[in-house]
């Protein structure tokens, strides 16, 4: 029998709006580091390292600068650059494919949120900032930044859940991120993976509408949406394949 959901639920980063991955990793290659470093720094600071405290909203991008900087030195890598690593990540821009599926299933009667790790100022604010988008896309907007807390932290999952007033076993969510899908799965969500290769969403929006509940067939959202109906989407550029390995920015 398919399950009936109430809502879907969207990371940004990676899903809705371009991966930061392919940023980061363009960044490594110009600095002539191995691929994969940054993340390692990331990662070996833990939450209390400078981007964690970022993207809880405990401090401003100029602190952040600083200590990511000592924590790369830590590292052994003394040529990278806090301001330019955050600006990378701020380039990604959205997904056609996905913004029309997401306003279709708004349309269609289903509750929508995105759900988060971001700074101020970050490529997901500027979705977030434009007049009228989050409103039109989302019914709920849940940021690390503002809210304190961040993925993959249960809480935060509670948090987006609460606000769309509805429980978690009747929510899909979406992430780029598998240590970010294990909480959300383990709360009673539904979850699906979007692979760094799928640069479109198109293989995502295919599970989803798989693992559809009835009413959401009402949708007809691949069959409804141009860029999907009888074309060939090319879902694996050149970087993409590079980066297809599963990979986790400050789980």
């Amino acid at each position: 029998m398919t399950r009936k959901f109430k809502a879907v639920v969207f990371d940004l980063g990676g899903v809705v709006l371009d991966s930061p991955f392919v940023a980061i990793a363009t960044y490594e290659e110009e600095l002539q580091i191995k691929r994969g470093v940054i993340n390692q720094i990331i990662s070996r600071a833990g939450k209390h390292g400078a981007f964690q405290r970022l993207e809880r909203g405990e401090i401003e991008v100029q602190a952040f600068a600083m200590q990511f900087a000592s924590e790369a030195r830590e590292a052994g890598v003394h040529n990278i650059s806090g301001i330019e690593f955050l600006n990378r990540i701020k380039q990604i821009s959205p997904r056609p494919l996905m913004l029309q599926a997401i306003q279709m299933l708004r349309d269609s009667g289903f509750k929508t949120a995105a759900l988060t790790n971001n700074f101020q100022g970050d490529g997901s604010q500027k979705l977030i900032g434009q007049q009228g988008i989050a409103k039109s896309l989302f019914d709920e907007v849940v940021e690390s930044c503002k809210v304190g807390v961040r993925k993959p932290n249960p809480r935060i999952y509670e948090i987006v859940s609460s606000k769309l007033g509805v429980q978690p076993a009747d929510i899909v969510y979406l992430d780029d991120i598998g240590g970010n899908l294990k909480p959300a799965a383990k709360l009673g969500m539904h979850t699906i993976h979007v692979a760094v290769k799928d640069s479109s969403g198109l293989e995502a929006l295919k599970e989803l509408q798989i693992r559809r509940a009835t009413d959401f067939a009402d949708c007809v959202m691949l069959r409804s949406c141009p860029r999907v109906q009888g074309q060939n989407i090319n879902t694996h550029t050149h970087r993409s394949r590079v980066l297809a390995a599963d990979i986790h920015l400050a789980e």
